[in-house]
């Protein structure tokens, strides 16, 4: 006994010792880091962070036009990857999007007729990342609507332009520029306005609401099983929240029932509410933007000239905007590089510029919020902090919110900045580790995105996220092969058609009697027998509900729940809102007949509406492989959902067989272009555990055993 309680005692003194340890190394890391920023005046953030935007500029036009390259060429192929999604995901650790408009923006001012002059102004940093998109929109309308235009004549309109907008804001170029397109712009239509490409990136974003909604524990589950199952038909497990709460409201808004005409009067009702509350809505919103647009324009006057002369800045270091700027030089065309040959060179290129890129991004980030943490924005007369990032950095809004969010993260957890500045891991990894490490874990963690591919590291994120959601572990910490198995063996269980909640076992158990008017047919192979669910087709396919007492609906209130935070267009939001108050007024609630919350109605509906597909999916041919990978390709650096077949680890030219171990699930691009063109291997079964090899043999980008990455290119 007195043994037993002596090693409890020694691991209990060891782990507090070791969390004693962790805090101050932290503190130190911490104190280390944000010394260098506090000395810093705020004069001198301003500055610093107008020299880190500008001296990004060339090396990001370089990689713009080294990706455009390599998605031209599609030199990823050559190198293992399946898409330019892919290869952006693994090899520039910026991110997908991040590389996309880099690669529009490049090719915008290469592709002939090319914009060689304005391409010049971005690379000195004349003008900024924003302000080039616009004027790249304008050249390329100006050569659309003036057709007999030649290169002297597009040269004298660039040179035009840039003189034009020389000191002015974004916001004012746009309304000068259109101006001055008016005299070639024929009649626009209805039809060619909405569909009319947008000048800038920040022209295609759209207000957000957060939406917020409690549910009980069983909903839970039904909800993550039901998002799940949309990912399955979608073919992608990177969809929003935004189209999935709209495809919910689509589905569960024409299910819900009117039984008598008071129902239909109140739908009416319901519905003349909503249509005002959308007009007062649409009024308000017109107002905001027409105050944000009076503030915007009070606040130029006051710092347009000092951007003037900041913008005239075009060489040497930079100028605080409170400090004179040397007269402005004549804008000199760009000199375009010279491109290597082939995909392999080209990737080298991209690795050098990444990692250039991504010392600024870590010094611009940190800067940005430590400057936004003073309030830096106000004291220099913008109205916003997207109106400082806009002008003065050349962000867009959504760039400026996942800028401030990393250098957030990087802030609280400074062992993630420490181990970006080391290469340990890149940004994109640093950003998903962002949504789950704690300070206890974030050191494991680092070491787990160490041993993963992006593809594998969001799977396992995903998991831990599911689980702390579904209520089965509080813990988030790297999962166990255990945990990823649980999670994996759930989502075969919805592919297959079924949506089986706790509350369904635990009813089942108890004999309690459960109503289930959605058909269901459970097939449990591995226990040998097979469950029957009670079928009652009804007019309402959605209406899985629960009858019980009243004491048994309290317990199960009091029951714990789980809180989802959804980030939606402000449209959806709205819909989602209308949606729910429309059911909570057609939909009676009993203590003998609770009524679901609607988010969880609107999944049942949703499940019920492509339950069968699911089921049919896994009758097909090979459909038991599919489902244990989880309609999922296999490859390590893919994980897509389309186009999915069966692929013979040991071919059967030499002698491989048809056993589940030898076979495993590849998207047609992965199978056809990847592994039997020996650009990618998977070298040897079992399908539980193969070798993957990215890249070829010769010269491999990364050797993968499992999940972990055992050997990664320099």
């Amino acid at each position: 006994m007195q043994a037993e309680f002596d090693e409890r005692w020694a691991r209990k003194v060891a782990a507090r010792e070791a969390a004693a340890a962790r805090a101050a190394r932290r503190e130190r890391t911490e104190d280390a880091f944000m010394e260098r920023l506090k000395r810093l005046r705020t004069d001198d953030f301003d500055g610093r962070l107008a020299e880190l935007s500008r001296r990004t500029a060339k090396p990001r036009l370089e990689l713009g036009l080294l990706l455009h390259r390599m998605h031209e060429w599609r030199g990823f192929i050559e190198l293992g990857l399946p898409s330019f999604v892919a290869y952006a995901k693994q090899r520039v650790s910026q991110g997908a999007r991040w590389a996309g408009d880099a690669r529009r923006l490049a090719r915008a001012l290469y592709a002939e007729p090319g914009l060689p002059l304005v391409a010049g102004a971005l690379e000195r940093g004349v003008i900024t990342w924003s302000m080039a998109w616009l004027v790249a929109g304008h050249l390329k309308k100006f050569a659309r609507l003036a057709s007999t235009v030649d290169d002297a004549g597009l040269e004298a309109e660039q040179r035009a332009v840039l003189e034009l907008l020389r000191g002015t804001t974004v916001r004012k170029g746009k309304v000068v520029l259109a101006e001055r397109l008016e005299g070639l712009r024929p009649p626009v239509t209805e039809e060619e306005a909405a569909t009319e490409v947008p000048a800038t990136p920040e022209d295609d974003e759209v207000d957000y609401a957060r939406l917020e909604r409690t549910v009980p524990l069983h909903e839970a589950w039904l909800i993550e099983d039901v998002r799940l199952l949309f990912n399955a038909l979608v073919h992608d497990d990177d969809a929003d929240d935004g189209f999935f709460i709209d495809s919910l409201v689509a589905e569960a808004t024409a299910s819900i029932g009117m039984r008598t005409e008071e129902d239909g009067e109140t739908f009416r009702r319901l519905q003349a509410e909503a249509a005002a509350r959308r007009a007062a809505l649409a009024l308000y919103g017109s107002k905001q933007a027409r105050e944000r647009d009076r503030r915007e324009a009070i606040a130029e006057r006051r710092f347009e000239g000092l951007l003037r002369g900041e913008q005239a800045v075009a060489n040497g270091p930079s100028a605080p905007m409170h400090q004179s700027a040397p007269p402005i030089q004549p804008t000199q065309p760009i000199i375009w590089r010279e491109l290597p040959e082939s995909a392999r060179a080209l990737d080298a290129e991209i690795q050098r510029l990444c990692e250039q890129l991504e010392l600024a991004e870590l010094d611009l980030c940190t800067t940005w919020v430590e400057f936004d943490r003073r309030g830096g924005w106000r004291r220099y007369g913008f109205a916003s902090r997207s109106q400082y990032a806009r002008e003065r950095l050349g962000l867009s809004r959504q760039a400026e919110c996942e800028l401030r969010a990393r250098g957030q993260t990087f802030r609280v957890f400074p062992e993630l900045y420490d181990a970006v500045r080391a290469r340990r891991i890149g940004l994109s990894a640093a950003r998903l580790l962002g949504d789950v490490v704690t300070c206890d874990t974030v050191p494991s963690w680092i070491d787990r995105a160490e041993q993963r591919t992006v593809v594998h590291l969001k799977q396992e994120i995903e998991a831990v996220r599911m689980s702390v959601r579904r209520g089965v572990d509080g813990n988030l910490w790297p999962p166990s092969k255990e945990v990823l198995e649980e999670a994996a063996d759930l989502e075969r269980r919805v592919l297959a058609g079924e949506a089986w909640t706790p509350m369904h076992d635990a009813l089942a158990e108890r004999d309690v009697d459960v109503e289930l008017k959605v058909e269901r047919k459970v097939e449990r192979e591995d226990a040998g027998h097979e469950v029957d669910g009670n079928a009652a087709s009804g007019e309402d396919p959605a209406a899985e509900i629960v009858r019980m007492s009243a004491r048994e609906r309290d317990a199960m209130l009091e029951a714990p729940s789980t809180t989802y935070r959804f980030v939606l267009p402000f449209e959806v939001a709205f819909e989602f809102e209308l949606a729910e108050r429309v059911y909570e007024a057609m939909e009676p609630d009993t203590p003998q007949r609770p009524r679901p919350s609607f988010l969880a109605y609107a999944c049942l509906v949703l499940y019920a509406a492509h339950k069968d597909s699911a089921e049919a999916s896994v009758r097909q041919k090979w459909g038991d492989i599919y489902l244990r990978d989880r309609f999922r390709c296999q490859n390590p650096v893919c994980g897509s959902r389309r186009t999915v077949t069966p692929h013979h680890m040991k071919f059967q030219s030499h002698g491989g067989g048809d056993e589940p171990e030898n076979i495993e699930t590849l998207c047609h691009v992965c199978h056809l272009e990847m592994v039997h063109e020996r650009r990618s291997l998977v070298v040897e079964p079992p399908a539980s555990s193969p070798r993957w090899i990215i890249g070829g043999r010769e010269a491999p980008l990364l050797e993968v055993v499992g999940r972990e990455v055992v050997r990664r290119a320099a």
